[in-house]
């Protein structure tokens, strides 16, 4: 599930990817982030931000959803 939409180079969307696939390893989803920073500041950011989510466990919720431009409302 997309929680941010990729905007539109392969490097977000690998970094979106990571946040989700690994998100236990937290110091090495920063490492990649950085590594990305290097190439767009929005793709840091907007990887940044997914690993915010994951972090407190909003990724699946109707809140976090409902706050993001478009998402879903709560019912």
């Amino acid at each position: 599930m997309k929680i941010f939409p990729v905007i539109s180079k392969n490097y977000e969307n690998e970094c979106f990817f990571t946040a989700f696939h690994f998100f236990n390893f937290r110091i090495g989803i920063m490492l990649f982030c950085t590594a990305t920073y290097n190439q767009s500041k929005l793709a840091f950011e907007t990887c940044f931000v997914n690993i915010f989510l994951l972090r407190y466990n909003l990724a699946p919720s109707q809140s976090a959803l409902s706050a993001i431009p478009n998402g879903r409302e709560e019912s």
